[in-house]
């Protein structure tokens, strides 16, 4: 949860519709997601991703850097 309100600012109890859509259909002219994953012993997990999003007219963009809270 603390890296969640670190993130968004606030914590999100339940996504949206919309929020979901936007995190899972990539725009590959504008946007790009890194997955940072942590294997231990056989098992994979998702510890962190690193997203960047630049404006359609190329001149402002914004990262955001999420990693889980163990981590």
């Amino acid at each position: 949860m603390q890296s969640s309100r670190y993130r968004f600012f606030h914590v999100i109890k339940e996504a949206t519709e919309e929020m979901v859509s936007k995190f899972c259909d990539i725009d590959y002219k504008n946007e790009i997601a890194i997955i940072a994953e942590y294997n231990s012993n056989g098992k994979k997990r998702n510890v962190g991703v690193v997203r960047l999003f630049i404006d359609s007219g190329l001149q402002t963009g914004e990262f955001a850097i999420l990693v889980a809270d163990n981590f």
